[in-house]
């Protein structure tokens, strides 16, 4: 019986190569071949603030003028610096790092599918390939903006948000609050993501009548203590807590709700509604299983319907241009 199990797994592997692989390897090659040339005037903003901190003028726009902050990626800005110092195209660095953030991702994906709710090898590779066959994963990885990046830090903090609330403990809550704080300096909006888990947090402990301070203590203070730390730097060295593009984009005027950005959250609702008639027969699953990976599961799903929650109220008050 082991020898067949270990012959099937073989197959599975090279089935996994054959038909899943080199397809993608395909659609990337293409994609990559057809849109190379074209560029992104966005992305550019954040080159010239890390080109000119490369040549030691600072974070500014224009070189002898005060520093601003017309960028809400600082973490990108500090890591293509040294590249354009060492005379290497931004652009080429944020692709190439885009295409890895991918490919981690994918393997997110099949390691979570594996170890946490025991799919299949062949399962598990169908679902980490979907990423990578995704036009939009292809498109956005040749933007040359932080977005492919971001989204990789998102989802290993909420791999390891899942880890915080399944366990409870302060290891967790502290490499959890750490990634947070990392993936707000690409996008500040990623701290939606810890009040989401702070708010399962407290339902999970009522609804198991066990609330642990400690680990949510611990977490507080580096969330607090990073947090505050950088928001006293940016007020010192730029004169203001808020990027420029916030006044652009959110503003304080007007109505809650901007037109652009209904639009765009209607948008994205109608483009991916077959995920939302998934999460139902998903959940009534999660409720049936009562193993680990099954409350796994279920707490999966309270946390991203709380953050996709919270996110689609920030969208709907930012103008999305």
């Amino acid at each position: 019986m082991a020898d067949i199990k270990k012959s099937l797994n073989s197959k599975q592997i090279i089935f996994l190569l054959f038909i899943l692989l080199i397809p993608i390897l395909f659609a990337i090659g293409a994609s990559a071949v057809e849109g190379w040339a074209q560029v992104f005037d966005d992305s550019f903003i954040s080159y010239r603030y890390a080109k000119n901190l490369a040549m030691g003028h600072g974070l500014v726009w224009n070189v002898g003028e005060a520093p601003t902050e017309g960028y809400t990626n600082i973490l990108l800005v500090l890591f293509l610096a040294p590249f354009i110092k060492a005379g290497v195209d931004p652009l080429f660095v944020t692709r190439i790092a885009s295409y890895l953030s991918a490919l981690l991702m994918s393997a997110i994906l099949y390691w979570t599918a594996r170890k946490r709710f025991h799919a299949s090898a062949l399962g598990a590779g169908i679902i980490a390939s979907l990423l990578l066959f995704l036009s939009q994963t292809r498109h956005l990885c040749l933007v040359g903006l932080e977005t492919v990046i971001y989204a990789l830090f998102l989802l290993a903090s909420f791999v390891v948000g899942i880890e915080f609330l399944s366990s409870k403990t302060s290891k967790h809550s502290v490499v959890f609050s750490i990634l947070i704080i990392l993936t707000m300096l690409l996008r500040p909006e990623a701290a939606l993501l810890y009040v989401a888990a702070l708010l399962v947090y407290l339902i999970v402990a009522r609804t198991e009548s066990n609330l642990e301070v400690k680990p949510l203590f611990w977490g507080m203070v580096c969330i607090l203590g990073l947090g505050l730390g950088y928001l006293l730097w940016k007020w010192f060295y730029f004169g203001s807590l808020l990027p420029n593009p916030f006044y652009i984009k959110a503003g304080t005027g007007g109505s809650f709700v901007k037109t652009s950005g209904a639009e765009s959250v209607i948008g994205f609702y109608k483009e991916k509604w077959i995920y939302l008639l998934l999460l139902y027969p998903a959940w009534r699953i999660c409720k049936r299983d009562q193993s680990a990976s099954g409350k796994v599961g279920e707490i999966s799903l309270i946390l991203g319907g709380f953050f996709a929650g919270l996110y689609s109220l920030l969208f709907l008050h930012t103008d999305t241009l």
